[in-house]
């Protein structure tokens, strides 16, 4: 595997790169992952824009922790992007990186084929490694045509040397079984089934399952919670706006 390539790229060219490109995500009106073709090779270059001076990324670019956190999960065994090129636009300052597509479908399409036993122990392997996949949900995960899983969006990783802690496993369990584009998902105890095969895959016993099992639950109610604070404190700014 190549060193991905650190380049600049002009504005003009960005934006043809828009008008030839899939446009996959948007944020803000405006794209944030691009799928695209090179020499009959299928790409996702995927766009971070500017946020503001007290943002991290002006001292620890997106991009860079992409490409960063790309390489050290393929360290470790986790498919993860393959990075070609990263860099700058210019005159807007948007950090870029691209990548070979990932073959695979996510996770979140799958719906009731998904499979709870290999998402459990695939999250627990990433536990033991030391790795805290900040973006862990159903969108984020591919199950490539060879039935394992891959990992996609990887700038927020973090590495911990040896195992994470329960407090660092519950969060990103609730995380993953709390995260809005798939509340319908677990429903119906799903996400106690996927705590209950995390523990078995994690070695726990019955008090050690329980226990994660109860406070994987507190993290999910407190985020739907929080979530249901913020819309209503945007939804009383809209109303003080209109007047």
């Amino acid at each position: 595997m190549t060193a991905p390539r650190k380049r600049s790229i002009t504005r003009a060219d960005f934006e043809r790169l828009c008008r030839e490109s899939r446009v996959v995500e948007s944020h803000r009106q405006r794209p944030s992952v691009l799928e695209h073709e090179l020499d009959g090779r299928a790409l996702i270059t995927k766009i971070w824009y500017p946020k503001g001076w007290l943002s991290s990324d002006r001292l620890r670019p997106y991009g860079l922790r992409f490409v960063r956190s790309a390489g050290r999960l393929r360290a470790l065994g986790f498919p993860a992007p393959d990075v070609t090129a990263y860099g700058t636009v210019l005159d807007c300052a948007a950090r870029y990186v691209t990548y070979a597509k990932l073959p695979g479908q996510p996770l979140r399409s799958l719906d009731a084929r998904l499979d709870l036993e290999a998402l459990a122990t695939f999250a627990a392997r990433l536990h033991e490694a030391g790795v805290y996949f900040r973006a862990l949900h159903l969108g984020n995960l591919l199950h490539q045509p060879d039935g394992s899983l891959a990992l996609i969006d990887v700038a927020a990783t973090r590495f911990r040397r040896g195992a994470l802690g329960l407090g660092q496993r519950e969060r990103n369990l609730g995380a993953l079984c709390a995260h809005p584009d798939d509340a319908e998902f677990w429903l119906e105890g799903r996400w106690s089934e996927l705590v209950m095969a995390y523990a078995r895959a994690a070695g726990f016993n019955l008090r050690q399952a329980a226990r994660l099992r109860d406070r994987v639950g507190r993290q999910i109610r407190y985020r739907q919670r929080r979530r249901t604070r913020r819309g209503a404190r945007r939804a009383r700014l809209a109303a003080l706006a209109g007047r």
